[in-house]
């Protein structure tokens, strides 16, 4: 009976612990829709505020490009959180990361191994081959010849 005890408080814990980490989401999720609706619409949807601690702001963004466009709104855009939200009432810093997001598109078809010749070009090669009397370099300009597109 002890254990079902202990079970029981493992179950309250967790239950504790899982409401604190689901209020935390929701008010970032909140925070995240105010920051974004001082932002332009292009950039707004690239950024997520990640942690909020006083005197920093710390934001994502999902790419290097979205980042510096975000780092240069950053100082008119401090003096607007303040206003508009009284969560951002003491923030005076706001600390930019990237995460990249994953793409889930297929992925691109391998590209040829290198420059494919034609096969019109394979034949001049083949035949400057022929004509030329250092064994090495007549190899490699046949091994050359050799990845012509073949029709």
């Amino acid at each position: 009976m002890k254990s079902s005890r202990s079970v029981n408080k493992l179950f309250e814990e967790a239950q504790d612990n899982l409401a604190i980490l689901i209020t935390r989401t929701r008010q970032l999720r909140r925070l995240t829709l105010a920051l974004r609706a001082l932002l332009d619409s292009e950039l707004a949807p690239h950024c997520y505020i990640s942690n909020i601690e006083e005197p920093l702001l710390s934001v994502y963004v999902d790419s290097a490009a979205w980042a510096t466009r975000f780092r240069f709104q950053v100082p008119q855009l401090l003096p607007r959180l303040r206003q508009a939200n009284p969560a951002f009432a003491r923030v005076s810093n706001i600390r930019v990361s990237i995460v990249a997001q994953r793409h889930t598109a297929a992925p691109l078809p391998k590209a040829p191994r290198g420059p494919m010749l034609s096969e019109d070009n394979a034949n001049i090669i083949n035949t400057l081959s022929n004509s030329i009397d250092d064994p090495p370099l007549q190899q490699a300009l046949r091994r050359l010849a050799h990845h012509a597109r073949r029709k």
